[in-house]
């Protein structure tokens, strides 16, 4: 690719600028298309689904990586182990 005498971050702003101009360009499309524009939006509540899900399954995975580090992990209908 020919240098075009912009800087590193010149350069990145002119391409960040041309991809952004594409995806509002195909974003527009989307919209003008009822079809496409349903399935992306089934599609869009599926992956916040499945994000919320993701997330919520980090946060039980937080919460017993804080409890182990305490030494108070412990399981619906367990008994908590007996330290030494």
């Amino acid at each position: 690719m020919p240098h075009t005498g912009e800087s590193p971050v010149q350069e990145m702003a002119r391409w960040e600028a041309e991809s952004d101009a594409g995806t509002l360009a195909e974003a527009k499309a989307i919209t003008l298309d009822a079809d496409r524009l349903n399935a992306a939006e089934k599609a869009a509540k599926k992956l916040a689904k499945d994000a919320a899900e993701r997330a919520e399954s980090q946060k039980n995975s937080s919460k017993a990586m804080k409890d182990l580090s305490k030494g108070s992990l412990s399981y619906s209908g367990m008994n908590k182990r007996k330290k030494k």
